[in-house]
């Protein structure tokens, strides 16, 4: 239920489309390299909007996204990943339905190497889940990711849940968070 899947392929380009109403992921790339995902649109999303696996070189910039389900951007694996300039806000309700939006932004090492990782400049208002969601699954020590001048408003709003705030990491090496701004983050 993806809108677009791309497996073992270069040189990608996803711009200017609109996102809207899926089960699935917007786009989903695995074991790709050089992918740009930028200026898109996207609202009551299935899963989540890019969620990058095992891929090199990747680019999520400019781009307005409303999650239903999970995260507005998903990196799995990734080397040489960024995430820059976005906008996320989370919708308490979609369709008079509650919606159970996972954090907005998640970095996640499943396995092998996950290098140079940075998140900055984002904007995300509202979060249901954590601004941020940093979780190793590995011990290779080949982790690291910087996350800077985002400004996260009212973030981790669900309560049910014990992984809520502006920025949860758990079993993750090499994080550097410096020149956030916080404001009403929850727990």
């Amino acid at each position: 239920y993806n809108f677009i899947g791309a497996y073992y392929e270069d040189n990608l380009e996803v711009a200017y489309c609109t996102f809207y109403n899926n089960l699935g992921d917007g786009f989903r790339p695995r074991s790709c390299t050089n992918v740009k995902f930028h200026h898109n649109s996207a609202s009551k999303g299935g899963h989540d909007v890019l969620f990058a696996i095992q891929c090199e070189n990747v680019e999520a910039y400019d781009n307005y996204v409303e999650p239903r389900v999970n995260s507005a951007f998903r990196f799995m694996d990734v080397t040489n990943g960024a995430i820059y300039n976005n906008t996320i806000v989370f919708q308490r309700y979609v369709d008079g339905v509650r919606s159970a939006a996972g954090p907005a932004i998640q970095i996640q090492n499943d396995k092998g190497t996950m290098n140079n990782i940075e998140v900055c400049g984002n904007y995300i208002y509202d979060s249901w889940g954590p601004a941020f969601w940093i979780v190793g699954k590995t011990k290779t020590h080949e982790q690291d990711v910087w996350i800077h001048h985002n400004v996260m408003y009212s973030a981790g709003g669900n309560i049910n849940i014990y992984w809520v705030g502006g920025v949860i990491a758990s079993g993750y090496d090499n994080i550097l968070i410096e020149n956030n701004v916080f404001d009403g983050s929850f727990l």
